[in-house]
């Protein structure tokens, strides 16, 4: 999702597994997503309606388009 934001041309890629997602009872959290990627990044327009988790996956993901090291750091913590 990071690299599709920043490259359209990697967006087509993203539409069978949001559309997954959304089937599989993700469609807040998949909203959210292409909100992002249409280039909202205000945090309470993306997460209104949200509950803890897609939020939290939220949050993840602006911090990865702000600070795209943030995430390599946070990822590098995963085992």
């Amino acid at each position: 999702m990071l690299a599709a934001a920043a490259e359209p041309l990697l967006r087509e890629q993203l539409a069978a597994p949001l559309k997954g997602m959304s089937e599989h009872g993700w469609g807040g959290l998949v909203g959210a997503i292409e909100r992002l990627l249409e280039g909202e990044r205000r945090p309470d327009t993306l997460t209104a309606g949200l509950d803890a988790e897609d939020t939290l996956i939220v949050h993840t993901l602006l911090t990865g388009l702000a600070d795209p090291q943030a995430v390599t750091a946070l990822l590098s913590g995963v085992r």
